[in-house]
């Protein structure tokens, strides 16, 4: 099934993000999937490495410790699977093929910044959260689409938190919507899973392999938020300066 682009043309809104991330999901769903499960396997390899970090450095708080070093790594792992979609995404609403192996190439050759901006990203959101959730929210708002920033414009972790200020400017409640719509997904299906499958799999004696699938749906919610900052900075990007989409695919090459 093939994208439809005449929602480029329509004006910026949330329920347009939200719709072309569906479509564009279900498009290429076996692609996604692939995508889905290669950007979990990191968390399945990093248990045993957390594990025997912590009891090396034999800290006082041993989960305290966890939970920064966790979050830490989804805060990459995250933003990884961003740029990975992110070039999936601009391929699929130009019309050109694209596969996980062109993907990941082009990851490769920015993924330092990558890991740098997700790290920028991620602390000022924790600190508005913590401080109260609203701030957090717009945090995410303003830096919504840092990522696909890096990743097409190939600009460096400030310079494309700038860029997600300037295109997010003028459309923050739409975006707003979309941050929360995907973030309700994401504690739903989370919540969802925690309660129909974890008293199952500790019965039948799998609590670990039944946190991994409730973690493997999670991750799948994830990608849906990844596609619609995707397809949002493609679109704010022909809204606001003209740019075309195969003026976007060609700074990939």
């Amino acid at each position: 099934m093939a994208f439809n682009s005449d929602r480029l043309n329509r004006p910026f809104r949330g329920g347009t993000a939200i719709g072309a991330a569906f479509e564009l999901f279900f498009s290429r769903i076996g692609l996604f999937l692939a995508v889905a499960a290669i950007s979990y396997l990191p968390y399945l390899l990093s248990e045993p490495g957390v594990e025997l970090l912590i009891h090396a450095i034999e800290p006082s708080n041993t989960e305290a410790v966890a939970g920064v070093f966790v979050g830490l790594f989804e805060m990459v792992i995250g933003g990884l699977m961003t740029g990975f979609v992110t070039y999936i995404v601009v391929m699929q609403v130009n019309g050109s093929p694209s596969s996980i192996g062109r993907a990941l190439s082009q990851v490769a050759r920015k993924i330092l910044w990558i890991v740098l901006a997700s790290v920028l990203v991620s602390i000022p959101i924790v600190i508005g959260f913590v401080l109260l959730v609203l701030p957090g929210l717009m945090v995410m708002v303003v830096l919504w689409v840092t990522i696909p920033a890096v990743v097409s414009e190939r600009l460096g972790p400030l310079a494309a938190m700038k860029r997600s200020h300037e295109l997010t400017r003028g459309h923050r409640w739409s975006i707003l919507g979309v941050v929360l719509v995907f973030l309700l997904l994401l504690i739903g299906v989370g919540v969802a899973f925690q309660y129909a499958f974890l008293p199952l799999g500790v019965m039948a004696g799998y609590p670990v392999v039944t946190s991994h699938i409730i973690g493997a749906f999670n991750n799948l919610a994830y990608i849906f938020g990844s596609i619609a900052a995707a397809y949002g900075y493609v679109h704010l990007k022909m809204e606001k300066e003209g740019t075309s989409v195969s003026e976007l695919v060609k700074m990939f090459e």
